[in-house]
């Protein structure tokens, strides 16, 4: 089997690994899809192992969503659960932003493609903890992590090794037993039949000529308007500036708006930002907010276990936060962490 695996989250690059080889290519300049497993980030394709316990579809696709503490968004409606087609308790979850970038991405070949994500890839092939690039994967209490090495830093986990990989070290070992997703790819021009729906086309097409029609006939009394909208914003900026003559009345305003950019001024929007898309269920016990010449936000959290703190890492990192860890202080299962933002 051929792998190719993404190296960035917009899915435009990746290596292809063949055989014992592998080069670094643009999925555009891919010629032929055929048995190529595309790995993709598990920040795009987010792998859960859940049991199968539920004979419902609907209900378990539901717990396995609820199981997970959501990391980019805190709309449930937009997650779509994934089967692997070679094993009953390992799914992916996929935003449906990421799902019609994907389809968007292969659109010219309506057919199916097998995807897996690269927590998953990672811990079949090897069966240890690995570096691979600037990211981290590693297992801790039954469940898989990825962390960029940064973030992993900041956990000091002491007990966990870690070994070092490179795309070399994938294209020598076994590739056959990875699972997948047979993800489908259709070209929607296809759901249309024209001679079935050519009335309805034919309608449309109507409506759209009468529309500019009329739009074309209302084109003489708007311009009139927008002409009296132009005099009264003339006279309006004339008495707010009486001592400048109106030469050129776009570049004049623009000129203004760019003075009032360049102020320095507070912008608590960024740190409101930062506190009202905190992860659901992290308990914020202290915030400091100190406006001098770095501007730094800190807030201190309680987290019921480890684990917790992982996730909210993951969180922060997905959402390009610059944090750094001032104080971890441990009360049996508590956790109380105290993290500096940079703004």
């Amino acid at each position: 089997m051929k792998v190719y695996i993404f190296t960035d989250f917009s899915l435009d690059s990746g290596h292809l690994i063949v055989d014992d080889k592998a080069k670094e290519i643009k999925l555009e300049n891919l010629k032929n899809f055929n048995d190529i497993l595309f790995v993709l980030p598990n920040e795009v394709l987010n792998y859960v192992n859940h049991s199968k316990n539920l004979l419902n579809k609907k209900n378990l696709y539901a717990a396995i969503i609820n199981s997970v503490n959501l990391i980019n968004n805190n709309d449930r409606s937009n997650l779509e659960v994934l089967e692997c087609k070679n094993t009953e308790e390992d799914f992916f979850i996929i935003n449906n932003e990421f799902s019609k970038l994907l389809i968007s991405k292969f659109q010219k070949l309506n057919s199916k493609i097998k995807i897996t994500s690269d927590l998953l890839f990672f811990s079949e092939l090897f069966n240890r903890n690995i570096v691979f690039n600037d990211s981290v994967f590693y297992k801790e209490g039954g469940k898989f992590y990825k962390l960029s090495t940064q973030a992993f830093d900041l956990l000091e986990l002491t007990d966990i090794d870690l070994d070092t990989k490179s795309i070399k070290d994938i294209s020598s070992v076994n590739l056959t037993n990875i699972n997948f997703h047979e993800f489908n790819i259709f070209n929607i021009k296809s759901l249309f039949n024209f001679n079935a729906n050519k009335i309805y086309i034919y309608a449309s097409i109507s409506i759209v000529i009468l529309l500019n029609i009329i739009g074309f006939i209302n084109i003489t009394s708007n311009w009139n308007q927008i002409k009296e909208m132009d005099n009264s914003l003339s006279e309006s900026y004339t008495l707010l500036y009486p001592e400048e003559e109106v030469t050129n009345l776009d570049n004049q305003i623009m000129n203004k708006l760019n003075l009032l950019d360049n102020v320095s001024v507070p912008e608590p929007s960024v740190f409101s930002e930062i506190i009202y898309n905190l992860p659901s269920g992290v308990e914020i016990i202290e915030i400091h907010y100190a406006n001098d010449l770095t501007q730094s936000l800190t807030i201190k959290c309680l987290f019921t276990d480890s684990s917790q703190e992982e996730n909210f890492l993951i969180d922060q990192q997905n959402k390009n936060r610059t944090l750094e860890i001032l104080s971890r202080e441990t009360n049996n299962d508590i956790f109380i962490t105290e993290f500096k933002y940079e703004l």
